[in-house]
């Protein structure tokens, strides 16, 4: 009962700051950004300029994909349906702007959307969403409504969503060392920063929202394993891509010379991750003692728990208080 109590105690808490709680962060952001180009203030403009424009329909479709996920597992039925409904506008909203890109004909999404909300503030002309962007809304606007689907072995969503946190960390990966560099890619042509990190908000509440099946069994699990992910993945992530931005930008500033960088990028890895693999083999040696210990005392109690009653001369009777 006790363990049972915990688990589901355990699975609230990662629902709540895995899945809510993005969940409300990417609807707020994307309202905003809404508001924003409807009404044009000056902060929304500078922050444009800094971190790149956020589209229209990309922010549409990021509400479309909040509120699916905050409404996936409702007890009200019409709301679950909801969900799935904003989860399919999304991906058609991305299917719709993937066909202006590959046919070449103007839909006119963003500027019958704003119109709408616009009235007499003026004529907006809002730009398109990148192509990377548009196949991401449909991936990920297919993942929700098949995230307890699968197929064989393999979940749709799985791929969708390890598919889209792919390109979304390319697309960050390339603005963080040289926002120009993915630009000569049509496909990543005007992502910006922000729906970059958006993308990969979204892709990790999915993965917590179902943590009892793939990539979220693995990091969730209570086991030697799921500790030792919990403790090399975001190691594994954020200190390789730090180490080497610093690198790099050391290298355009013009610093060091270029043999210096290639021993550094040679270096660092190893200087970075040898001792986390030590650390981490250590901690799985002691959490393995306590449980040998555990189960040695489990034994020794049993065994003696075992010859009390096969001494006793007197009847023993054990009652269960769940019945």
């Amino acid at each position: 009962m006790n363990h049972a109590a915990d688990q589901q105690s355990a699975r609230a808490s990662w629902y709540r700051y895995g899945v809510l709680f993005p969940g409300f962060v990417v609807l707020a952001i994307s309202v905003a950004m809404l508001l924003g180009w409807v009404y044009q203030p000056e902060v929304f403009r500078r922050f444009n300029l800094t971190f790149g424009e956020t589209k229209p329909n990309s922010a549409l479709g990021f509400v479309f994909l909040s509120i699916s996920l905050l409404l996936l597992d409702s007890p009200h039925r019409p709301l679950r349906i909801l969900s799935r409904a904003a989860a399919v506008s999304a991906a058609l909203l991305g299917a719709m702007t993937g066909f202006e890109f590959l046919t070449g004909i103007n839909l006119g999404i963003d500027h019958r959307f704003l119109a709408v909300f616009a009235g007499g503030t003026g004529e907006l002309d809002p730009p398109r969403m990148s192509a990377v962007s548009a196949l991401n809304l449909t991936m990920l606007g297919l993942a929700i409504p098949w995230i307890d689907k699968s197929w064989g072995r393999y979940s749709p969503t799985a791929v969708f969503t390890w598919a889209t946190a792919a390109l979304s960390f390319l697309a960050l990966t390339g603005y963080a060392y040289d926002p120009g560099s993915l630009q000569p890619l049509q496909v990543f042509s005007r992502v910006s920063l922000s729906v970059s990190v958006i993308f990969l908000l979204l892709c990790m509440a999915i993965m917590f929202a179902r943590p009892e099946r793939g990539a979220g069994a693995i990091v969730l699990r209570r086991d030697l394993g799921g500790e030792a992910a919990r403790r090399l993945l975001p190691a594994a992530i954020f200190i390789p891509f730090t180490a080497s931005l610093v690198i790099f930008k050391m290298y355009q500033a013009g610093t060091y010379g270029s043999a210096l960088m290639i021993f550094l990028f040679v270096v660092a890895p190893v200087v970075i991750f040898v001792p986390l693999v030590l650390f981490s083999a250590s901690l799985l040696s002691r959490m393995e003692k306590v449980r040998r210990q555990s189960e040695d005392e489990l034994r020794v109690s049993t065994q003696r728990f075992s010859s009390v009653v096969a001494s006793a001369m007197d009847a023993i009777i054990t009652l269960d208080e769940s019945l």
